[in-house]
């Protein structure tokens, strides 16, 4: 097969004899030739068509080269790029949730009165009342290895290594640890307000059937059930929103915000060091704004995942995730700023915290819905 940047600059000049350059926008909204949703992507980031592209460059057949050309009407070429209104991938059914499950669901994300992560702040006192800690056994020790994110008041959202490591044979996990803001202190408090950790043991770990199945941290997800609901502690313990319905809680689909530049929220107990060799955890939970876009790093992030939609790419410009921050939540605020929703779970990121246009790689939990639910139980 002929290489895919050959076939998009071939193919760009035969569509460039018969359209004017337009300016295209980047994640932005359109509709394909048959009237289906799509997203404006530069071509080599849509698998959908990418058959369709090296066809019109091999035969030339004219119906291919018009085809093609349709594709591109909605959204152009910027001299280096051809942007092409790729389809969006067809969501899987949800599948039927329990109603006392789903009524769980909706108690969510309600946002704080109070308006690692390397170059993060402090975080204030029940700001993140969804945050988790996770405490295993790595290595012979036990340790505050993971993050996690109440999603349920039986459940906790979480990367598949934080549970399932295959670098770490005799990794296990004792237990969660809910309602915490500073790891030295217990109670917490601020202003006279003073609350206690929940900390609770595990009945049920579910790691995703596909993590690691088709590469190295594909699917990177798992589900731990609590050994009893923790639930009714407002406001130090509240669960966070599922991206149910992205079209209505952010006025667009979760491929649109990954290149809209907008501004989601990271949160953890992970090194605020750089040096990778060298952690330094910090003892008050952090948090950091990042722009969730897509970038080169986040291509090459992304290149051995046969499906790159299941993934997230964020940050690029100050602060990123690091050490220890694993398995804790990308976060976004709906469009009237009421709720607060997990859109990725932190996964993988580069080697060198803070290093610059570096970017961190995260499970896209709408992408893996139909999973989540259909293992929700009350």
């Amino acid at each position: 097969m002929v290489a895919l940047g050959k076939v998009v600059s071939m193919v760009a000049l035969v569509i460039l004899v018969t359209i004017g350059i337009l300016v295209p926008v980047q994640g932005s909204t359109c509709t394909t030739p048959d009237s289906a949703r799509g997203t404006c992507r530069k071509v080599h980031d849509c698998r959908a068509l990418r058959n369709l592209v090296d066809s019109a460059f091999r035969t030339k057949r004219p119906q291919d080269v018009s085809l093609l050309r349709q594709y591109v009407n909605s959204c152009g070429f910027d001299r280096q790029n051809l942007t092409v209104c790729c389809p969006e991938a067809a969501q899987k059914p949800l599948p039927e949730v329990a109603p006392e499950v789903m009524a769980k669901l909706n108690q969510c994300g309600v946002r704080a009165l109070t308006d690692k992560i390397n170059l993060g702040v402090d975080a204030q006192l029940n700001e993140f009342p969804w945050m988790a800690l996770l405490r295993g056994r790595v290595g012979g020790r036990e340790a505050w290895h993971c993050g996690a994110v109440l999603i349920h008041p039986r459940y906790v959202l979480t990367a598949g290594h934080c549970v399932r490591d295959p670098n770490i044979p005799n990794l296990s996990l004792l237990g969660v640890r809910l309602g915490e803001l500073n790891l030295t202190t217990n109670p917490d408090c601020y202003l006279g307000l003073c609350n206690s950790v929940v900390d609770v043991s595990v009945e049920q770990i579910l790691v995703h059937p596909e993590y690691n199945r088709d590469c190295l941290a594909c699917h990177d997800l798992a589900l731990v059930r609590l050994s009893r609901p923790i639930e009714n502690l407002l406001p130090r313990i509240y669960p966070i929103c599922l991206p149910l319905d992205p079209e209505e809680d952010f006025g667009g689909s979760v491929d649109a915000l990954q290149n809209s530049r907008d501004l989601g929220l990271i949160a953890g107990w992970g090194s605020v060091a750089g040096d990778p060799f060298n952690a330094q955890l910090p003892t008050v939970l952090q948090k950091a704004p990042v722009p969730l876009m897509r970038t080169a790093f986040c291509d090459a992030l992304q290149q051995r995942y046969p499906d790159p939609s299941s993934t997230l790419c964020a940050g690029g410009e100050g602060p990123i995730t690091c050490k220890g921050d694993s398995g804790g939540p990308l976060m976004i605020d709906n469009v009237s700023r009421t709720r607060w929703y997990v859109l990725g779970i932190t996964s993988k990121g580069p080697r060198t915290c803070g290093a610059s246009n570096a970017q961190t790689l995260f499970t896209n939990v709408h992408y893996h819905l139909p999973w989540i639910l259909s293992n929700l139980r009350p």
